[in-house]
């Protein structure tokens, strides 16, 4: 009953840890308790043949705890990593050592030094069985403890995390605020309206324009600062089809283009409509009002981004296009000693699939046998190796060691990773980790809002530290990061 109890406590407030806990909300509820409740008491039953007790090493664990994962809990669960991180509480709580006496049901991972960990108990269940003492043992926990991130498994600070997104968030609603027109949103559009039913003939009819669509004139400049210039084209030779690399980077430069060329004709028509040689449409009115919130048109948004303002985003869309002008001529042939900025591709996931195929073409190997592996604070490469470096990088729920590059422990909530090498590897060839460590993967996601997963890379770790500690602490990487473009 204390397992399972703990259990519930630990699965309904990683939720209020989202999204460092679970990576969104899932939702359980009571009725997963009564059901995940019901079938361990039939297996505890069934194995004791109606006797007071039950030797614990005779209860199918294994059982519990796959219905636990697979059937109870684990089918709301659509990300590897977070069913993941379930299985490591499922499987470190549900075990025959929980019928001893001062069971550990959170423990926490602290380093001693070099590559030596120790592990350290927080709460303990008591050796006790009656309702009132159960109760007594709850109301003297202190509420410090038990409410702080680590007995989750998590970094002792991850709720700074979250306070920093709602206050970044916070900033830019608040900003967003100092734009917006004095009057309500149906002020606005009668206002609009009026502009572009203006006749031709009426006099002064600038004067007409509301000063929330005469400020649009000068933002708008801002806008394509940077992009005036048309987009550089993509280096083809005669064997560029062939190469999976160029492919992807074709795509990269059409959407680039399509957004470009849109964003331009925007601006001309407002320039217009603003010197009243055009009245602009239906369509182009309900854009001009989004324009004028600070969001961004659908037309333009054709990529997944976090919530930005409207100039936020062209500063963003800026450096993107800035990234694939450098790479127009001579990257595609030699993809290995230029540091990408993975985040400003429009499908960061498309381009390691493209260069998985690349590598595996140039060495041969099978598509499934290569996996990807992640070299922190590590340079070098070459024509074969199938290395790529990549920049700006940042690293949530643990630290590296810099004369290793492992994963380590921290206090901090992420960590910003120097140009980082991303290196396939052939899994039927032998490889063998440094002494002292193994590989884990670990995932990475778009942005710190940990919503899209784009793949997976492995990277050392202590072996002293149990592979699943890392899965509780959620690490994991992020390729692209708001404050680069919040000034």
């Amino acid at each position: 009953v204390s397992t399972q109890s703990t259990w519930e406590a630990v699965v309904s407030t990683q939720s209020t840890w989202d999204p460092v806990g679970w990576s969104k909300l899932f939702e359980f509820s009571w009725t997963d308790l009564k059901c995940a409740t019901i079938m361990i008491d039939e297996w505890i039953d069934n194995q004791a043949q109606g006797s007071n007790n039950v030797n614990p090493n005779e209860i199918n664990w294994k059982a519990i705890c796959v219905n636990l994962e697979q059937y109870i809990y684990g089918g709301r669960i659509d990300n590897l990593f977070d069913l993941a991180r379930l299985r490591s509480f499922i499987t470190s709580l549900f075990c025959k050592e929980s019928f001893n006496t001062d069971f550990p049901v959170s423990t926490v991972w602290e380093s001693t030094g070099g590559n030596d960990f120790r592990e350290r108990a927080l709460i303990t269940l008591p050796d006790k069985s009656r309702y009132e003492d159960i109760k007594d043992w709850i109301l003297g926990l202190d509420e410090n403890e038990v409410s702080a991130p680590n007995v989750l498994g998590l970094t002792p600070n991850a709720d700074l995390m979250i306070k920093s997104n709602m206050a970044v968030k916070m900033s830019g609603q608040f900003l967003l605020q100092q734009d917006l027109s004095a009057g309500g949103d149906e002020q606005t559009s009668n206002e609009l309206i009026e502009v572009m039913e203006m006749k031709d003939d009426e006099e002064d009819s600038a004067l007409g324009h509301p000063p929330w669509l005469l400020r649009l004139g000068p933002q708008s400049k801002g806008w394509i600062e940077g992009i005036q210039t048309p987009m550089q084209k993509l280096e083809r030779t005669a064997t560029s089809l062939k190469n999976p690399i160029w492919r992807v980077l074709r795509r990269e430069f059409k959407t680039a283009n399509t957004i470009w060329k849109q964003m331009h004709e925007d601006v001309k028509m407002l320039g217009m409509i603003l010197r009243n040689e055009e009245k602009g449409n239906g369509d182009f009115r309900e854009k001009l009002l989004v324009m004028s919130k600070e969001q961004i048109p659908e037309d333009w948004n054709l990529f997944p981004v976090d919530e930005l303002p409207l100039w936020q985003w062209c500063k963003d869309f800026t450096k993107r296009v800035e990234q694939l002008n450098e790479l127009a001529e001579g990257y595609v042939n030699n993809p290995y000693a230029t540091p990408i900025w993975l985040g400003g591709f429009f499908t960061p996931a498309g381009f390691i699939a493209c260069t998985r195929q690349f590598v595996a073409a140039q060495n041969k190997w099978k598509l499934d046998d290569c996996t990807l592996d992640c070299d922190i604070g590590k340079s070098g490469g070459g024509s074969r190796t199938g290395s790529f470096f990549i920049k700006d990088l940042r690293l949530y729920g643990a630290d590296w060691d810099r004369s290793t590059g492992a994963l380590t422990m921290t206090t901090q909530t992420s960590v910003a990773l120097p140009p980082t090498v991303f290196r396939w590897r052939n899994t039927s060839q032998d490889y063998r980790p440094p002494s002292g460590f193994v590989t884990t993967e670990i995932p990475v996601y778009l942005n710190h809002t940990m919503r899209d997963l784009l793949f997976n890379v492995s990277v050392l770790v202590p072996v002293a530290v149990p592979t699943h500690t890392w899965v509780k602490l959620s690490v994991g990487m992020t390729v692209w990061a708001n404050k680069y473009w919040f000034y």
